[in-house]
């Protein structure tokens, strides 16, 4: 079972990583981007590898605790990336909701210990793209050039 598991993984993780490098390939022009190339894709396969040892048990996630007192608003910048992301995710399990189903069905039938749905399956859009963009806030971006990049990961990946 966790040899299939393995498989997939890798299958997932190669795929992935083949499509986000022509992504960021067609937005080489961005001097951020084709400085941090290597980098992005390193991280991008991490945090892909990191859904998949959360599905598995391998690692567990740390309950946060929130501190009202460091909230602050969300910027323009960052709010229009979330609704890019979110819309992205949502066109993407829409196009495909039939395949997401039955990909689930098909999981739960061989890992019977394990609930997967669409937030614990690491291959489900939300999830692919949270590790995208986790990626790319932390890079010197401006809006225009985000939400252009976030448009050529949502034709190329999702």
């Amino acid at each position: 079972m966790s040899e299939i598991l393995d498989k997939l993984q890798q299958a997932t993780t190669r795929s992935l990583s083949r499509l986000v490098r022509e992504a960021l390939d067609e937005n080489m022009h961005i001097l951020a981007i084709s400085e941090q190339q290597d980098d992005i894709m390193m991280q991008f396969i991490d945090n892909m590898n990191y859904d998949f040892d959360k599905l598995t048990g391998k690692v567990v996630e740390e309950t946060k605790v929130v501190d009202f007192e460091s909230l602050e608003l969300v910027k323009d910048d960052e709010l229009n990336a979330m609704v890019a992301v979110e819309g992205m995710v949502a066109n993407a399990r829409n196009l495909h909701l039939p395949s997401f189903i039955s990909f689930n069905t098909r999981l739960n039938a061989l890992f019977t210990e394990i609930r997967i749905n669409e937030s614990t399956n690491p291959i489900d859009p939300q999830q692919v793209a949270t590790a995208f963009s986790a990626i790319i806030s932390k890079i010197d971006l401006t809006s225009a050039q985000s939400i252009g990049l976030y448009r050529t990961f949502n034709q190329k990946v999702l």
